[in-house]
């Protein structure tokens, strides 16, 4: 971090087995987050990258899109996980750490939104840099200043910096598609109204194929040049993509066949099964397009409506309550609260079975092993193969669960970045077996944790359980619950677990017989919601416990 701004680094990366390690070891602690973006290697090296001593967001192609596209993710995962500033480095060394200083500091300063090195400006450039390259360096850079309007010296270095307002101001999804360019245009009918409109500057590092004589380097980094101004204020280029989800299975597989069958470089925003206000947490513009999945209509309504009034549009996927859903020509809502669907089940119907084994993995996450069962049959899959997608959805379900991200094992932005290439299930569990074991290591052990646990109260139709304030007793809390449920059908059961601040988070399944009656039950406390089958409280007063149980109780008597 650089004076308060979260700093991340971009590395696009193709077979860069050999020099991948010492890049990024090389990039200096200030940089808070570190963004590889394997473009389909071949070699080992995305392995290589998570080998290494700094911690890395891995990003990867299944095949090779060119650094174009893989700038592309990588800015656009930059955005999605908050960065204040970005800075793109070669996986090959070839741009040098001790530069980003000089590269941040206009940006840092707020002379400029983007910045962009110079190696031309050096004195060796011409000494250093082969004749045919430096030729064909200044022509294409002559004709960059022509298709761009402004001057641009050195259109081909790669080292470059953004501030959030640029990186926002970029069609990240569908720049790579378009011939290499630098991407700076001029927009100036959309003024954002979060920026005063005034001139935005290039200043012009240094970036070297051979290291210059120190004091070279020192006089060239303290002595940036400034262009004419290339804009007047930060303008918004054209619509984003914002993908936003339920942070257990059913949302990660619902979001997966979904990008699978139509796929977009999108903002995320998800977090723990339980915060499920999501859509007033985004940041939108006219003609963005919003994807909500598996969280309540409900709980959104407001930032939907807002989202609308500012021109986005909207596809909203869920089965959870959702009270008045306001018309509008640029919503579109599939909503069904029949016990027995989840949103997987509804994507799968939308896209009509293009990526059904992701909705087989999602509905058995949800506890609907009917429903799961039902569409699997048509695959004929082998008991083993049902086994592992049964598995795999439990798995997902167990790690969104928590009170803060700090309680998961993923992340579930991580989890679905993990399982987004990926066509199948199976395909997934193949390749990345690290992550599928750490979950079902996780699982099991925290499962054990909740056995030992004995019922506060237990009753022919109900049980009532409460878990101390502890991480595993968090991250089981739901899980257990579908457990129990699957083991005594005709109970009804609620686990309540301690938290820090003396309340209790609630998760409640009617009887695998009689799926009713938990979303209302749990709508009569403060911050409950759910749906017929399964719902839940996040913050149940200690003073109400008494009269929760007294309501669980009569609910299922």
């Amino acid at each position: 971090m650089l004076e308060g701004r979260m700093i991340t680094a971009v590395v696009p990366a193709y077979n860069e087995v050999e020099l991948i390690g010492a890049t990024l070891e090389g990039i200096p602690a200030f940089v808070d987050e570190v963004i590889v973006v394997d473009d389909g290697s071949t070699d080992g090296t995305a392995l290589a990258a998570c080998r290494c001593s700094r911690s890395v967001d891995l990003v990867t192609h299944r095949s090779n899109l060119g650094v174009g596209a893989a700038i592309a993710s990588g800015c656009k995962r930059a955005l999605s996980r908050g960065a204040d500033l970005a800075v793109v480095l070669a996986a090959d060394g070839q741009m040098s750490p001790t530069d980003l200083p000089n590269v941040l500091q206009p940006l840092i300063d707020d002379q400029a939104d983007f910045v962009k090195g110079d190696r031309l400006a050096w004195p060796m450039a011409r000494r250093q840099m082969p004749l045919h390259r430096w030729a064909g360096n200044h022509l294409l850079s002559w004709l960059t200043r022509l298709a761009l309007g402004t001057r641009v010296e050195d259109s081909q270095c790669g080292y470059v910096g953004f501030n959030r307002c640029a990186l926002r101001s970029v069609r990240w999804d569908a720049l790579w598609k378009l011939p290499e360019r630098l991407a700076l245009r001029d927009h100036r009918a959309r003024p954002s109204h979060s920026r005063g409109s005034r001139a935005r500057r290039l200043w012009r590092g240094a970036q070297r194929d051979s290291p210059p004589p120190r004091a070279a380097r020192d006089s060239l980094r303290h002595r940036p040049r400034v262009a004419p101004p290339f804009g007047a204020g930060c303008y918004r280029a054209t619509m984003a993509d914002i993908d936003i989800f339920n942070g257990d299975a059913d949302g990660i597989c619902a979001l997966t066949q979904l990008r699978n069958a139509d796929p977009r470089q999108s903002t995320l925003i998800t977090g723990v099964k339980r915060d499920i206000a999501l859509v007033a947490k985004a940041e939108v513009a006219e003609g963005d397009r919003i994807t909500a999945l598996d969280i309540s209509f409900d709980k959104n309504r407001d930032g939907v409506v807002k989202a609308l009034e500012a021109g986005a549009e909207v596809l909203y996927v869920d089965h959870h309550f959702a009270g008045e859903v306001p018309e509008s020509d640029r919503l579109t809502t599939i909503i069904d609260t029949d016990a027995n669907v989840c949103t997987s089940l509804l994507v799968n119907g939308y896209l009509k079975g293009a990526h059904v084994e992701w909705a087989v993995t999602g509905a058995f996450g949800d506890n609907l092993k009917a429903s799961a069962q039902t569409i699997a049959k048509p695959l004929g899959l082998s008991d083993t193969q049902l086994t592992l997608l049964e598995d795999l959805g439990t798995y997902m379900n167990y790690n969104g669960y928590g009170s803060s991200l700090d309680d998961l094992h993923f992340t579930p932005a991580d989890l679905y970045q993990q399982v987004r290439p990926y066509p199948t299930p199976f395909a997934f569990v193949k390749d990345a077996r690290e992550i599928f074991e750490k979950l079902e290591t996780g699982y099991r052990e925290d499962m054990a944790a909740a056995a030992s646990v004995k019922p506060t109260q237990k009753t022919p139709t109900t049980a009532v359980f409460v878990f101390p304030n502890k991480a595993w007793a968090r991250r089981v809390s739901g899980v257990y619950s579908n457990d129990l449920a699957n083991s005594a059908p005709a109970r009804a059961h609620a686990v309540l677990t301690e938290r820090a601040d003396g309340t209790y988070l609630v998760s409640v399944r009617a009887p695998l017989d009689n799926k009713k009656g938990a979303d209302e039950l749990c709508r009569k406390f403060p911050t409950g919601g759910g749906r017929a089958a399964a719902a839940g409280i996040n913050a149940l007063p200690a003073n109400q416990l008494g009269a929760f149980i007294h309501a669980f109780s009569a609910v299922y008597a």
